[in-house]
């Protein structure tokens, strides 16, 4: 043992190594005689024992910072797939309900006889949920004019965020 710690030498594939048990130093023999503070170039396998490089790899901050962004973008993303889905719902139903309600209209006009009130009904087994309400109401300033309206429903009755209405009005002459 000498005044740097115990020493160790293991000779292999062509080239001496040394191992100082006190400073944890991997060095080729050669180059520590030459030099005693030699310290090798970083390896895959002594990148670790290299006392120089102190900061290396990413602390605990940066890597829950990186994640914390990731997961806000994920978020965002997933909201703005669901909102693209809730969109394609609506432009499904504006566009079956406009259909459905010039049917219904149609129906309505073509009938010789205009009956005050109200009535309700469904669409058949083809538009399966939507349902309809109209009502006939005279208009008491021009006589044999009628206000016509229709709403057309569709989605879940009992989950108001689920469902979609539609209110069509037209005025019928009676003539």
């Amino acid at each position: 043992m000498n005044e740097k710690g115990l020493r160790y030498k293991v000779q292999g594939s062509g080239k001496n190594f040394e191992f100082r048990i006190s400073n944890l130093e991997i060095c080729n023999s050669q180059s520590a005689i030459r030099n005693p503070q030699f310290t090798p170039h970083p390896t895959p396998y002594t990148s670790h024992l290299t006392p120089h490089d102190k900061k290396s790899g990413f602390t605990l901050l940066e890597v829950l910072v990186a994640l914390v962004i990731l997961s806000i973008t994920f978020i965002w993303l997933l909201k703005a797939e669901n909102q693209g889905i809730d969109m394609g719902l609506r432009s499904k139903f504006i566009t079956t309900s406009t259909m459905l309600a010039e049917g219904r209209i149609a129906q309505v006009m073509s009938d010789p006889q205009i009956v005050k009130g109200e009535e309700k009904g469904d669409f058949g087994e083809e538009y399966k949920g939507y349902t309809y309400e109209e009502k006939m109401n005279a208009i008491p300033i021009v006589p044999d004019y009628w206000k016509y309206t229709l709403i057309i429903h569709w989605g879940n009755k009992k989950e108001e965020k689920e469902n979609f209405e539609t209110e069509f009005v037209t005025f019928l002459s009676g003539k």
